[in-house]
């Protein structure tokens, strides 16, 4: 399949054409520079203390459902202690801002997590292994 290559014009902000069509194969996929996360790549990286477990889900709501996407961010940044709580993350579980920030606070009250709120910005999660 012929297709027009483009280019990004960072004037106009959209992409204009660049030249000569070139020959696509349609079966295999362009890669873009990124890699796409989807739910059916997606892990959750232990371990993980059991007794964090049965604390969050003894908790109102989704928090077990948003402990348990604090721990998958832990464990793809193993090196940080901090992690930023996305709505895209929870979007699988259906959980929306409000769900989010009830089950971030619930946590909190909990000892499970200490959460630092940024205006205009996802919050900055720290999830506690230990008991305090």
């Amino acid at each position: 399949m012929l297709v027009q290559r483009q280019r990004w014009d960072r004037g106009t902000r959209t992409f204009v054409p660049a030249g000569e069509p070139v020959e696509v194969d349609e079966a295999k996929p362009t890669k873009t520079g990124m890699a796409v996360q989807t739910p059916a790549n997606r892990f959750l990286k232990g371990p993980i203390p059991w007794d964090w477990v049965i604390r969050a889900a003894k908790l109102p709501g989704k928090a077990l459902e948003v402990g348990l996407c604090l721990w998958r961010l832990k464990g793809l940044h193993p090196t940080r202690d901090t992690v930023l709580l996305s709505n895209a993350e929870l979007k699988p579980f259906g959980i929306g801002r409000a769900a989010k920030s009830r089950a971030l606070h619930a946590l909190e009250n909990a000892g499970l997590i200490t959460v630092t709120h940024h205006q205009g910005r996802f919050p900055s999660v720290t999830v506690l292994t230990s008991r305090a």
